[in-house]
């Protein structure tokens, strides 16, 4: 048996959100490695200052808007002839006592960690574009 890994993704189209924090960057780059096509994306200007790998595309979109979330699948399959994975990696988290939370963390947490992967996830595998 070779000590070479077998590459699970070769040639998979994959978008990852949250590609700029410290797990999407070792999503980004174990997804290259395993032979993918890989979408990063993130909100800018951050996203445009992390160093990926060559080749993968880079789409600024920030998750908080729903008309952000409608686009990015479209763009990422433009980008990549397709889309054949999605990862929900984008997340915010919230440092704060419960009774101490403010109505726009609630609004921020709800808007990434569940509003978005939810469109990206309805609009993804519907292969359409935008919000009914």
């Amino acid at each position: 048996m070779s000590g070479e890994q077998p590459r699970w993704l070769e040639g998979r189209r994959i978008l990852i959100t949250g590609a700029a924090g410290m797990l999407g960057r070792e999503l980004v780059d174990e997804a290259v490695r395993q032979g993918a096509l890989v979408a990063a994306t993130g909100r800018s200007p951050t996203i445009e200052q992390v160093t990926f790998p060559e080749g993968v595309r880079v789409l600024a979109a920030d998750l908080v808007d729903p008309a952000a979330c409608a686009d990015l699948p479209g763009r990422a399959a433009e980008s990549l002839g397709g889309l054949d994975v999605l990862v929900n990696n984008a997340a915010v988290l919230v440092r704060s006592l419960f009774m101490a939370l403010k109505q726009e963390d609630l609004d921020l947490s709800w808007a990434v960690n569940a509003r978005a992967p939810a469109l990206l996830i309805r609009l993804g595998l519907a292969g359409r574009h935008r919000i009914d």
